[in-house]
């Protein structure tokens, strides 16, 4: 059978039951196979139109999104300052046309009455409306892995709302340690009489623990959202640090054309900054498919060194088949009333015509 044909198969790639492997240190020559490999397969699995799909699903959970993480900083900073903070890092963090275009309605949101109200009637909503993106990601991930989901709805709505309400609290720990910065880090400091230095080394420890937890978030949205049980969780995953390498360089090349280029600014006037903010997501949203393809395939060389016969796709055993289950036992009713239609009518008919 060609790899082409298992492909077709959305489950094939696992099975219900498949030998734990042994912990086998990947050799380099596994490793560079994998990566090609994950390449090859984000092409094949078209992984630029998931891309897209992702980045619909966010634009429309971005902003519950953030009224959920402005409702939890609300918790440690209700004297109004988390408007200038959000903006302070917007601005630090994001291509200056697109900070432009974010900072009015980021205002509203952070500047909204209520805004602490929000997080005990409120959160609940936002949480709902940020797990759409969560949701897709979900069905991206199966796409990857060549698998079907077998999880119930219940069971994978409780799954989606935990992973959102997980990482969209590491977001929030994330905005306050970059609120905690420059001139509020040093009043902190002052309180608890901590010297220039300390604080000095805070702004600069600050960023690798940034990215530890951003690689964390990823690896959380890697682990849960596929239909198949990984052999380990690994609170930091190859194909975690993968994707955020890969997003970290293509946001520098991207910020470098956009601020050499003046072509949207040209093109869509007013609208340009909304337009770069876009393929900044978009191009995200690439970069971590790529980091999903190469944990699957980093897995499937495991396997492979194991001696299992991962020749094709990865083996690993799904979370549940339920959905499965039902969807095959419907479709086989739906196969028994069509043979009955045709054998009480496919003679008549054929005897009309």
């Amino acid at each position: 059978m060609t790899e082409s044909s298992r492909a077709a198969d959305p489950g094939r790639g696992s099975t219900r039951h498949v030998p734990k492997p042994r912990r086998t240190r990947l050799r380099w020559p596994s490793i560079r196979t994998s990566y090609v490999r994950a390449a090859k397969k984000f092409s094949a699995n078209k992984a630029t139109d998931m891309a897209a799909t992702l980045t619909y699903f966010l634009v429309l959970a971005l902003f519950p999104g953030l009224l959920a993480i402005i409702s939890i900083l609300s918790l440690v900073n209700a004297d109004g300052s988390v408007s200038t903070g959000m903006i302070r890092i917007l601005d630090d963090v994001a291509p200056p046309d697109t900070a432009t275009a974010l900072k009015g309605p980021l205002k509203a949101i952070t500047t909204a009455p209520g805004a602490g109200l929000a997080l005990v009637i409120g959160l609940g909503g936002a949480i709902w409306s940020a797990s759409k993106y969560v949701d897709g990601f979900v069905r991206a991930s199966n796409r990857v892995y060549g698998v079907q989901e077998g999880r119930t709805t219940v069971k994978l709505r409780l799954t989606v709302l935990a992973v959102t309400a997980a990482n969209l609290i590491m977001l929030a720990i994330m905005a306050i340690l970059l609120l905690v910065s420059g001139p509020v880090a040093r009043f902190i400091g002052s309180l608890f009489g901590l010297g220039d230095a300390t604080v000095t080394a805070w702004n600069i420890a600050k960023w690798p623990v940034l990215v530890l937890l951003a690689v964390i978030v990823i690896a959380v949205l890697y682990y849960f959202s596929p239909n198949v049980k990984p052999t380990q969780f690994r609170w930091i995953s190859i194909g975690a640090a993968t994707a955020l390498i890969v997003w970290a360089v293509t946001t520098v090349g991207f910020v470098v054309y956009v601020s050499n280029s003046d072509s949207y600014n040209a093109t869509y006037g007013s609208l340009g900054g909304i337009i770069v903010f876009l393929i900044w997501l978009y191009l995200s949203n690439m970069a971590l498919l790529f980091g999903v393809e190469v944990d699957a395939e980093l897995e499937r060389a495991r396997q492979l060194q194991d001696g299992q016969h991962s020749e094709y796709a990865v083996q690993l055993p799904l979370r549940d088949t339920a959905r499965i289950d039902k969807a095959v036992e419907a479709e086989a009713k739906a196969v028994i009333k069509a043979r009955e239609l045709r054998r009480r009518y496919g003679r008549a008919g054929a005897r009309e015509s």
